[in-house]
């Protein structure tokens, strides 16, 4: 059962609410590592590592521990550890990690990635592109 920002965050309540199941974005092998915004309405979060034999993964694990505020064991990778989605079960109430979400826009990080797009809302307004082949 979902909740209704659940599409906007992939965050979802497990256990009567008691743990939560947080859908991300991975950005492995990325300048920095840390909260890059949302993508697609989830969660995007980047790190230095590369996509090579777990590393990606770990660091992952390990970022999404910080930047919620939880030891790295409360964090647990359940699905896709060979997709750019991954599905994490973390050991904390979906209302605390939502407000940590919320936390990490509101505080600066990767603002700009938390606001819509102005260009992608014109882009979507005006309709899909002409191939130009029907104006000759």
């Amino acid at each position: 059962m979902s909740t209704p920002g659940a599409a906007r965050t992939g965050l979802e309540p497990l256990d009567g609410g008691a743990r939560a199941a947080l859908t991300i974005r991975a950005q492995p092998g990325a300048r920095r590592s840390g909260f890059a915004g949302f993508w697609n309405g989830l969660v995007k979060v980047a790190v230095s590592a590369p996509p090579e034999d777990g590393r990606a993964n770990e660091a992952l694990r390990d970022e999404v521990a910080k930047l919620l505020g939880l030891r790295a064991s409360a964090v647990q990778l359940v699905a896709g550890a060979t997709s750019r989605e991954k599905r994490f079960e973390i050991d904390a109430t979906e209302a605390r990690v939502r407000a940590r979400i919320d936390e990490l826009c509101a505080g600066g990080h990767a603002r700009r990635a938390c606001e819509p797009s102005q260009r992608n809302a014109r882009a979507r307004s005006r309709g899909p592109r002409s191939s130009g082949a029907e104006d000759a």
